[in-house]
């Protein structure tokens, strides 16, 4: 990295904003769980990504603070359990339909998610993954080709737990279902949107494909706020990262958990080691940082289309959790947002002092197995320090 991207503008994981405009799109009162907690003896182990319809099932998009729900959703699978085994549960990065969500009992799983900013959340997964696992550079050029990647519909094809595709259905055919794309956009063959492909800008190339992607997996012509409604409508809840402790407060209420069972400490974040791959064990988590170019970028009519049905998601999830809140009663939901915040700092407290050791010590050293404090690899390693705090 050169000295002008070492001077760029340093950011929080907050930073950039959302949006300015008053939201009136899609929302949901997530419904008190009024079934008796869905701890189903299941498999003994851990991270498994095979479909469930019972139990705890958490669906885990990238970077949104996932790890610590899983911390949290771990220590649930295994201190609500009254046997051996851990209560059924799911925590594992994969789309909710291979994970067959939508064929959960809702009166015996509880299915959950969390989500960010989708600009930011971009942001994070290039320097997490690219930047620090991979290595690339921090580059406007690597961040552009990285962002017209995965970031289209990333949150609806995530999050959706049901088949909205006429091809998946059986219905039109592959070959047909582009045809009807490339006459969607003025073409009149496959051959004709390819070679508009081939001649145009990137971003206009990349833009194209996406959504004849979209056009595949939503049909012809989606309706992003029905989806985005049919996925409030499927879960039992959404957390947002940014507003963490009120939508951890908000999942204890409708559960029916104690204070205990949602404290966290912050896992995997920015100027720490993470545990890597590709004969690197260990890698730094270097700390995102935004230059002009990238700001650019994300003011462009090709980012904003890029994100605009997960900014639909995201507006959608906040707009729910006020009206959960509203729902369960403010003054009981501040009174336990209060006992949160107290037991934070004791755990941060009682987590101190090296307490807590993941996959990497602060050197970025491989620590083994036998000394590592995590249910499994870098998952749930706060879990002896929590559990043994009391008054809670």
């Amino acid at each position: 990295m050169d000295q002008k991207q070492a001077q760029a503008q340093q950011i929080t994981e907050a930073a950039l904003p959302t949006t300015q405009q008053p939201y009136n799109g899609p929302s949901c009162v997530f419904p008190t769980f009024n079934h008796p907690f869905p701890c189903f003896q299941g498999e003994n182990q851990l991270m498994l990504a095979t479909p469930a319809s019972k139990g705890i099932l958490f669906q885990r998009p990238h970077k949104t603070g996932s790890t610590t729900m899983v911390g949290i959703v771990l220590r649930l699978a295994h201190n609500r359990a009254a046997w051996n085994e851990k209560c059924k549960h799911r925590t594992m990065h994969e789309i909710a339909r291979k994970l067959k969500y939508g064929k959960q009992d809702r009166t015996k799983s509880f299915l959950f998610s969390i989500i960010r900013d989708p600009t930011t959340r971009s942001l994070s997964e290039f320097f997490h993954f690219h930047v620090a696992g991979y290595l690339k550079e921090p580059t406007d050029e690597n961040f552009r080709s990285f962002a017209r990647g995965a970031n289209f519909n990333y949150y609806l094809k995530e999050l959706t737990t049901r088949n909205y595709s006429n091809v998946a259905a059986g219905g039109n055919s592959q070959a047909q279902n582009d045809l009807e794309f490339a006459k969607s956009k003025g073409y009149n063959t496959i051959q004709e949107l390819n070679l508009a492909k081939l001649s145009g800008k990137p971003g206009k190339t990349r833009l194209l494909e996406r959504q004849r992607v979209a056009f595949t997996e939503f049909g012809p012509n989606y309706d992003a706020n029905q989806i985005v409604q049919d996925i409030l409508d499927d879960y039992d809840f959404i957390a947002i990262m940014e507003r963490m402790d009120e939508s951890l407060v908000v999942f204890q209420m409708l559960l029916g958990l104690t204070t205990k069972e949602i404290l966290y400490t912050r896992a995997r974040s920015s100027g720490s080691f993470s545990n890597g791959w590709n004969g690197r064990p260990c890698f730094y988590i270097m700390k995102s940082f935004l230059t002009d170019g990238m700001k650019k970028f994300f003011a462009s009519e090709e980012w904003q289309q890029t994100i605009a049905n997960d900014l639909l998601v995201f507006q959608a999830a906040n707009k729910s959790l006020d009206r959960a809140i509203e729902a369960l009663g403010k003054a009981e939901f501040d009174e336990k947002l209060a006992a949160l915040q107290r037991g934070l700092l004791r755990a941060k407290e009682n987590c101190s002092n090296n307490r807590i050791r993941t996959m990497c010590d602060a050197g970025g050293t491989p620590i083994p197995v036998q000394k590592r404090t995590c249910y499994i690899w870098a998952e749930g390693c706060d879990h002896a320090c929590i559990d043994e705090l009391e008054d809670l």
